[in-house]
């Protein structure tokens, strides 16, 4: 939500955004799409988001790692996680990563993992099941220059897959 203090919309000032808790649902989406990364409900702005991928690159990548893939997920796509942390138990270079929603996964936490691992599987609710309605349509926006922030143009989109499905339909994508 803009702001409408009248300091932040001065002449030669940049209008500020910020998260009003009231008007807030949580979705997230607000963080992934401010290019400075500080937008978001609590504890998920992008530069919270930055802060978490750096602790998880830390932990699973304390070397790069080009062979490694991670597998980024929502948590709330019904039995879907579960069967990635199966999946990534059984694969010594597959990570793996919780995200409220897909949709809200800023692009910087990507170009960042990028530098640890070899690739990116992103794996999202289906858009008619999507918990943050429109998450993976926004993602994929920001990932092929339709929406701010972009993906940074140096990243090899060859890299970087996303499916999305639901737990009936995730054997495929599994």
């Amino acid at each position: 939500m803009l702001s409408r203090d009248p300091v932040l919309q001065m002449p030669g000032r940049r209008l500020v955004a910020e998260v009003r808790p009231e008007s807030c649902v949580s979705c997230g989406i607000c963080a992934a799409s401010c290019g400075d990364v500080c937008v978001g409900p609590p504890e998920r702005s992008g530069r919270e988001q930055l802060e978490q991928i750096e602790e998880f690159c830390s932990v699973e990548f304390p070397q790069p790692s080009p062979k490694a893939v991670t597998i980024i997920t929502c948590k709330h796509n019904g039995r879907v996680p579960e069967r990635w942390q199966e999946f990534a138990t059984t694969r010594p270079d597959s990570h793996l990563y919780f995200a409220d929603c897909c949709g809200t996964v800023h692009t910087q936490v990507l170009e960042r993992l990028m530098q640890h691992c070899g690739g990116i599987f992103i794996h999202a609710c289906p858009e008619r099941n999507c918990f943050n309605r429109d998450g993976l349509e926004l993602l994929t926006q920001r990932l092929f220059y339709k929406r701010v922030p972009f993906l940074s143009r140096e990243i090899d989109r060859r890299r970087l897959e996303i499916d999305a499905s639901s737990e009936q339909e995730v054997d495929e994508a599994l």
